[in-house]
């Protein structure tokens, strides 16, 4: 079968069919994506896909994070998954802008819902920011010479050695998470 149109990734360096493009990238939205048919190309948003007649759609994609191994309301293992919820996020990585839907957690067997909280991202590697702690982060060298980081938030400034990163997520878990960030880029 010949296709007439496919989905090319640009992060993972693969061609993928309509169907093969969502079953891969609706869990990893941060990878770049673009639609490929005769006459034309179109780089793909993380909430679009192409359906079988080639045309794009849009669907709601969550962060992704790391569904809890058992449901705390009845306490059965392995029914919790992720599914988009229905107030968006901007995510900011390396790579760009992802603007995705905020997590959340369904138990199968229950079916309660619970919103991802700002130690669920934390455990699934992504940091939180907010508009009081984030800015922009530089280098500082401490009166002994080692290097560490040191947030200029609108508040005041907040340093941090570079053994010390737990610090940086015990001062932002109490505030609202805005903007996220993978652990190798800044927050905004």
């Amino acid at each position: 079968m010949k296709l007439t149109f496919y989905t090319k990734c640009k992060s993972c360096y693969n061609i993928y069919c309509n169907v093969c493009d969502q079953e891969e990238h609706f869990d990893s939205p941060f990878h770049q994506r673009s639609l490929f048919s005769e006459n034309t190309s179109q780089i793909l948003l993380p909430t679009q896909f192409v359906n079988s007649d080639g045309r794009v759609i849009s669907q709601d994609v969550s962060v992704p994070c790391v569904a809890p191994t058992t449901c705390p309301s009845c306490l059965k293992t392995g029914t919790c998954h992720v599914q988009p919820g229905l107030k968006k996020i901007a995510v900011i990585t390396t790579e760009g802008r992802f603007d995705l839907n905020w997590a959340e957690f369904k138990c199968s067997v229950c079916k309660e819902i619970r919103t991802v909280t700002n130690a669920d991202f934390v455990a699934s590697g992504l940091w939180p920011g907010s508009p009081t702690i984030g800015g922009e982060i530089g280098p500082k060298r401490n009166r002994t010479g080692e290097i560490g980081l040191e947030i200029f938030s609108p508040i005041s400034p907040v340093e941090i050695g570079l053994g010390e990163i737990g610090q940086l997520f015990k001062h932002n878990l109490n505030n609202p998470i805005y903007p996220l960030t993978s652990p190798i880029s800044p927050w905004i």
